[in-house]
């Protein structure tokens, strides 16, 4: 109990008394007597009967007093109970969790008449926490979102830091069948006044009731992803198996056009101009050979061959590869990486050719004269791999289209590099996303200590950038 609510009770009972006291020294004046102080100094049996009488009279206003009390308990009880109902039935309406905290929040100000609230909810990704803070102080909102990954503190985005936050008189974690699914903080209430019996059960009830609404917008968020997934597999799916067809189709006749083409070649008759122009022929069906290679790799799925793999190795081998790219735009690569790096289950080849297609694609962005950095970081007991350009970043209009195959801006691309580099990722149980700040693009490669044993599906973990 509140030391102000004990103070308060003391106090009324004092005058309570202070009153009986009075009526009694009346009644007693009524009886003969001239004041209070005859009876305490004249006859015991005098005041034996005083005490008695202002006990009964005591007993008798503190009755009436509780009668009172709960008379009027019930009728604020069920008012709060009515606009609790009603608050149930409009945070239904809320899927986002944003939208949802805010109505919670203006749903509690009007219950209890408070200055500041603050919600937090948490919501579990693959490799990291969504935390959303929302605070409502008078009636300004002030939302905040973040990611946490393992072993990291968290930092809130925001107006302003969270150390200036309110001191809030209650505080209780929203759980929800054994799970934590956030927390809600209320300030004091305005004018300083105390919380009642009366709003305090009412408020153990919207604890149970937020915390259950809470859980079921999670719940709604993931059952939009799946559905998301669901559907970019299917049109995957598809899409691979076109493409596979169409590969088996292209690839036969294209290999008796290659054994003709090398057999004129070695034709001693054909003359120095017919020899080149065969060449170039052999060169082109090369390149289309390659397109199909890279289509039959996007549509087939394959087992991993894992093996310790280090990011060091990786950084190592595909910076090799890229040599060539490398020194012809003329672009200097920073590599970071520290010491305690851990080693991961991977498929080796397989990351390479991730991190190969990653670097090949921040060079030919980076101007002449600009920078790639390659940067290693742990991640838990897992890998986060960064490639970062110093180029003008991606237009906002092609953001979510960069993993869809066969999306490209190249002239001589066919835009699926980014979507088996996606797939190879999300092979490894991985995550794969990019971020633009500042003129400068950052593509993320998360990968956990090794790929789930039920990752089968190669979509089933589909990254949305930022």
């Amino acid at each position: 109990m509140e030391l102000r609510e004990i103070a308060r009770k003391v106090l009324v009972y004092c005058l309570i008394i202070v009153l009986s006291m009075a009526m009694v020294a009346g009644l007693m004046a009524l009886m003969g007597v001239r004041m209070l102080g005859v009876i305490l100094l004249d006859s015991p049996m005098r005041l034996i009967l005083a005490s008695l009488i202002a006990s009964a009279f005591f007993i008798a206003i503190r009755g009436v007093t509780a009668k009172f009390m709960n008379a009027r308990n019930p009728l604020k009880r069920g008012a709060l109970r009515q606009k609790l109902m009603e608050l149930s039935k409009k945070i239904e309406e809320h899927t986002d969790p944003s939208g949802f905290a805010e109505c919670v929040l203006r749903g509690v100000q009007d219950l209890f008449d408070v200055e500041n609230i603050q919600l937090t909810l948490y919501y579990d990704l693959p490799f990291s926490l969504e935390v959303t803070n929302v605070r409502l102080a008078g009636d300004e909102f002030d939302t905040r979102v973040e990611q946490v990954h393992e072993d990291e503190t968290p930092q809130m985005v925001g107006s302003e830091d969270l150390s200036n936050s309110f001191e809030a008189e209650f505080s209780e974690l929203l759980t929800y069948r054994e799970r934590l699914v956030g927390l809600l903080e209320i300030g004091g209430k305005t004018g300083k006044n105390a919380f009642k019996r009366v709003e305090r059960e009412i408020l153990a009830e919207l604890v149970q009731m937020i915390a259950s609404a809470a859980d079921q917008v999670m719940m709604i968020r993931d059952l939009s992803q799946a559905h998301q997934r669901l559907f970019e597999s299917e049109k995957l799916i598809s899409i691979g198996q076109l493409a596979s067809g169409i590969a088996h189709e292209i690839r036969n006749p294209l290999s008796s056009v290659k054994m003709n083409l090398q057999g004129l070649a070695r034709a001693e008759q054909l003359g120095e101009r017919s020899c080149r122009r065969v060449q170039i022929s052999l060169e082109e069906i090369e390149r289309l050979d390659s397109i199909i290679g890279e289509l039959m790799q996007f549509a087939k799925r394959t087992r991993l061959e894992l093996k310790p793999t280090s990011a060091a190795r990786l950084i190592e081998r595909s910076l090799e590869l890229a040599k060539a790219e490398i020194k012809s735009h003329k672009v200097e690569i920073v590599v970071e990486q520290g010491d305690d790096l851990p080693e991961i289950m991977a498929d080796e080849n397989r990351l390479i050719n991730v991190m190969l297609n990653l670097i090949i694609n921040a060079v030919q962005a980076a101007p002449a004269g600009g920078a790639v950095t390659v940067r290693a970081e742990p991640l838990g007991r897992g890998l986060e791999l960064q490639i970062e350009d110093s180029g003008p970043g991606i237009p906002d209009d092609l953001k979510r289209d960069i993993f869809n195959p066969f999306f490209t801006t190249k002239a001589d691309g066919i835009g699926l590099g980014l979507s088996n580099a996606l797939k190879f990722v999300q092979e490894h149980g991985g995550e794969l996303d990019f971020n633009c700040e500042g003129g400068r693009t950052t593509f993320f490669m998360r990968l956990p200590p090794s790929p789930p044993t039920h990752v089968e599906d190669t979509s089933t973990l589909r990254v949305m950038p930022k």
